[in-house]
């Protein structure tokens, strides 16, 4: 049996910042353009946790700040984190 390792299946999914695996946690999510491009910078296709897209962002994510998308309330299903961020009014 091959060996598996989180870095060569899925080596997008590490938060660019403190390097937790998004994908283990299920912290994957898709924010409005302009929220992405602020804390992205000039590199979009980074990815970022949750507690560090809040960071960089300089307060905590609410429900105006994510995409209307499937993925978003997919995800909010299993990542209790993601979901009160949601629920979280202005």
């Amino acid at each position: 049996m091959p060996i598996v390792g989180p870095r060569s299946d899925h080596p997008r999914f590490f938060c660019a910042d403190c390097d937790v695996d998004t994908y283990v946690n299920q912290q994957y999510y898709m924010l409005k353009n302009r929220v992405w491009r602020r804390i992205a910078g000039e590199n979009p296709d980074i990815m970022l946790c949750l507690s560090c897209a809040e960071r960089r962002l300089g307060r905590g994510l609410k429900r105006d700040d994510f995409q209307r998308v499937p993925v978003n309330t997919g995800q909010a299903r299993v990542c209790p984190e993601l979901a009160q961020r949601l629920a979280r009014q202005a």
